[in-house]
């Protein structure tokens, strides 16, 4: 399989990976945030940090599910 590098990928792609990354690095920083601020960590700031890292997931997944199938379907056309 090619490895594709960050200027290989389209917007679309690119605009995935940011996203994801995004909501990764902003559930961790709520967190750290809600632990130093009360020195406890609340079930609702555990829930939006997984809602915030499974979206992340989920579109990382779509992404990725995405490729495969137009590769799939271009190996089967050619």
């Amino acid at each position: 399989m090619q490895k594709l590098g960050w200027k290989d990928m389209g917007i679309k792609e690119q605009t995935e990976l940011v996203l994801a990354s995004l909501l990764v690095i902003s559930s961790i920083v709520l967190i750290f945030i809600a632990f130093f601020i009360t020195l406890t960590v609340g079930t609702g700031v555990i829930a939006a940090a997984t809602e915030m890292c499974a979206t992340a997931l989920g579109l990382l997944g779509i992404g990725i599910y995405a490729r495969n199938a137009l590769i799939e379907l271009d190996t089967k056309v050619t």
